[in-house]
């Protein structure tokens, strides 16, 4: 992006990369390089902006081809139907100290022991980092106050931009900002002050690989979050006084949380799915179809309709295959009576169902978002499967993504050919 724009591909498969494993946090990290290379604009020479810019819009665009595998199916189910959003978390209401964050990275969490190192002690090296390194430096450092308790968050969370920011889940989403800051100023710096240097080079691999060990002894004390004389670094909070976690979470009774961790309550081999709202951790409403986002406690629950009557299906009587799910019910069923199913069905997604081997062709929609089936005869007990396909344009996405991959691919063998000649 900032020196040989002919190379926009790096930056395609890095951005694809990130996307491949997380959406949110690919928008995240885009928002960062765009201000950044917007404050970076005026150090480009006239000459250069328009068609680094080109480049940069050709590696967008295809950075979109080979993900389309990854989000065009949640565009198509969101077209189709109205979705639910992730819950927001407030990072007004719990920003962590620089020290967690620090206490984290020699615990070899965070952003890590290596880049800690360059982050403390950075500013001694600007003047030997090329400025692109040096501006990398100052919106690491900016970004982790921004994350810190040290942000007025007080004066400023109420604004729109700011819940808007907040809709992305907490300050961990952003962390991935500061490490690819951190990363880039220190590949300058290394690359600047070590580069054909073997010696040198060695020298820092061994120290670094030091410094890692430790950090993985140190490591190993650090979840017990408790304060005792066994693990004095992590003083966020105290064990001894929290009450025991006596009652079963539901969708709509969570456990209260803080970053992650049950601060309010004590947990023990004993009540520990007393967290979880159901017996397999689900029960959340992330991307659910606003209608079935109602009933989700009775959802999560495995609660079934059964001509009006409900019943709950037993855990044993369910059955997980590939991207399938079958239920064995025992219980009488009538001909052309309703079987309401806790099992979603989303609009735009192909699917087979199946009543004791035989394929039902006339599906409906339950008003819970469900699958509501006409039972084809009347039996004592029943195998229900229904089996899901994607929706009709999965095939299309993959093969699009396929495509742009080995058109990459291809673009770079030929270059490397044309040059060798």
């Amino acid at each position: 992006m900032f020196r040989n724009y002919q190379r926009w591909y790096l930056l395609t498969i890095g951005v694809t990369g990130i996307m491949y494993a997380h959406a949110p946090t690919t928008l995240i990290v885009i928002v960062a390089l765009l201000v950044f290379y917007l404050a970076f604009f005026n150090k480009q020479s006239v000459t250069e902006r328009g068609t680094r810019f080109i480049h940069i819009g050709i590696a967008a665009l295809y950075s979109l081809l080979l993900s389309l595998i990854v989000w065009g199916p949640l565009a198509y189910l969101s077209l189709s139907q109205k979705l639910m959003r992730p819950n927001p978390q407030s990072l007004y209401a719990d920003p962590q100290s620089l020290f967690t964050w620090f206490n984290q990275s020699i615990a070899n969490k965070g952003f890590g022991l290596i880049l800690l190192f360059f982050l403390v002690f950075g500013f001694l090296f600007l003047k030997k980092v090329p400025p692109i390194g040096r501006y990398a430096y100052f919106g690491a450092v900016t970004t982790l106050f921004v994350l810190s308790n040290l942000f007025p968050w007080n004066i400023v969370h109420h604004l729109p931009l700011i819940k808007g920011v907040e809709a992305i889940q907490s300050g961990h989403r952003i962390m991935p900002v500061v490490v690819m800051f951190l990363a880039a100023f220190s590949a300058y710096f290394l690359g600047t002050r070590f580069n054909h240097h073997w010696g040198s080079t060695c020298l820092i691999v061994v120290l670094f690989s030091l410094c890692l060990i430790n950090s993985f002894n140190y490591s190993a004390l650090y979840p017990m979050n408790i304060t005792t004389d066994q693990n004095p670094y992590d003083n966020q909070f105290n064990r001894t006084d929290q009450p025991e976690l006596t009652y079963k979470a539901t969708p709509t009774h969570q456990i209260p949380r803080s970053n992650l961790n049950l601060q309010n309550y004590k947990v023990n081999n004993h009540d520990y799915n007393n967290q979880f709202p159901t017996v397999n951790g689900s029960g959340r409403t992330d991307y659910l179809p606003v209608n079935s986002g109602k009933y989700i406690e009775a959802l999560a629950n495995k609660v079934a309709i059964l001509n009006g009557q409900k019943f709950k299906i037993a855990q044993s009587s369910i059955h997980a295959g590939s991207n399938s799910l079958s239920y064995h019910l025992l219980i009488p069923m009538k001909k052309a009576t309703t079987l309401d199913l806790p099992f979603i069905r989303y609009a735009g997604m192909n699917y087979t169902v199946k009543f004791n081997g035989k394929t039902l062709t006339h599906l409906a929609t339950s008003n819970r978002g469900t699958f509501k089936l006409t039972i084809p005869q009347t039996v004592k007990s029943a195998k229900i499967s229904i089996q899901s396909h994607g929706s009709g344009f999965n095939g299309t996405f993959i093969i699009l993504s396929l495509l742009g991959w080995l058109g990459l691919l291809g673009s770079g063998i030929f270059k490397k050919l044309s040059r060798s000649r």
